[in-house]
């Protein structure tokens, strides 16, 4: 049986030394190619939620439109034109869409708005 030498001591630490060399660069690679994945994952995800433009309504519009649906009886759509500061103000809690549409609809005939007593 043949018995292997060590070897030298310089010829050890050279060795040793690669090692460690090779064990950096090999987690520098791996941590590269995991930021790499990740930003991919994230661009992708982003890229595919698809964004609907918000379009405002002029004053104006939204005015028409909300006396309209008040003159058709719609009410839903008739609130949905009304902000949050608005509705905070209607009442000192936020007023609800039932309890919005239970008002106006006691105010309002067929034939136009009544006043109110």
């Amino acid at each position: 049986m043949a018995m292997h030498e060590p070897l030298p001591g310089s010829q050890q630490k050279q060795h040793q030394g690669s090692w460690i060399a090779l064990s950096i660069i090999g987690g520098a690679l791996i941590l590269i190619l995991i930021g790499i994945v990740t930003v991919l994952l994230v661009s992708n995800n982003s890229a595919t939620k698809k964004k609907t433009p918000v379009t405002k309504e002029t004053p104006q519009e939204a005015l028409t439109a909300y006396a309209t649906d008040l003159k058709q009886g719609n009410y839903h759509d008739a609130y949905s034109h009304l902000s949050t500061d608005y509705t905070l103000k209607l009442n000192t809690n936020p007023k609800t869409e039932a309890a919005y549409t239970a008002s106006e609809s006691a105010v309002i005939n067929p034939g136009g708005v009544s006043k109110r007593l």
